[in-house]
């Protein structure tokens, strides 16, 4: 069994932070529910493929190490959290596949949603493929690091079902597991509160574009537009 490493986790600071319930055996429409935008049509398997083949396995620390490479007090306590329920320290949590130029129609997914680059990070767009096994433990985001005089409101975290949904394959946020998700579909939430977990339980690898950027009016305007479907 692993050694505790620390007395309180990143899960506690998250609760303090946060003005969700946290209860879990309430339900509310706003809080417990991401935001539903719209669509990509296309065909995108034959890139779906090569970036499953490509993406690396990371664990929390490790997830961006440009960024951050020892970690910080943050990952820190993520790792306690894990530790003291008596996981890894080193559990793979998804693995990424970073260089969406290389494929065109991730890159028109990326350029439709009309973000743009923060003052303290770039705009950045990642394939995320869980392989049964890999889990993205319960936490909140914390993106002001994009930005630090930006409104957290017009900071956004998108989203895109590189698939449809497939046994096995989680997304939970807040008290809600959303399921039965078509490929193509986007979706955002509020980052600043609601805790969100990922996992694959399931026999196939779990695919998702996730894009931070800052938003324009014109990312701001999708959100007037019903059945919004952009062709890919």
């Amino acid at each position: 069994m692993n050694e505790k490493i620390l007395e309180e986790g990143n899960w506690a600071k998250c609760k303090e932070e946060s003005n969700y319930h946290f209860d879990p055996f309430s339900h509310t429409s706003q809080a417990d529910r991401m935001r539903y935008v719209g669509r990509f049509e296309g065909d995108w398997s034959e890139e779906l493929a090569r970036a499953v083949e490509n993406a690396k396995a990371i664990t929390w620390r490790s997830r961006d190490p440009k960024d951050n490479p020892r970690g910080g007090v943050g990952i820190d306590r993520t790792e306690a959290d894990i530790v003291n329920a008596g996981g890894k320290a080193d559990t793979e949590i998804t693995s990424l596949e970073d260089d969406v130029h290389l494929y065109p129609s991730f890159q028109a997914m990326t350029d439709a949603l009309h973000l743009v680059d923060g003052k303290d990070r770039p705009l950045q767009t990642r394939v995320h493929v869980q392989v049964p096994g890999q889990t993205w433990t319960a936490h909140v985001d914390r993106l002001q690091k994009w930005s630090v005089d930006e409104p957290l409101s017009n900071i956004f975290r998108f989203m895109i079902f590189l698939h449809d949904y497939e046994f096995g394959h989680f997304v939970q946020y807040g008290n809600e597991i959303l399921t039965k998700y078509r490929a193509g579909e986007i979706y955002t939430w509020d980052h600043v509160n609601v805790p969100h977990c990922t996992a694959n339980a399931g026999v196939t690898p779990r695919s998702t574009m996730v894009i931070t950027g800052i938003g324009t009016p014109e990312t701001h305007a999708m959100f007037s537009q019903s059945n919004l479907v952009i062709k890919i």
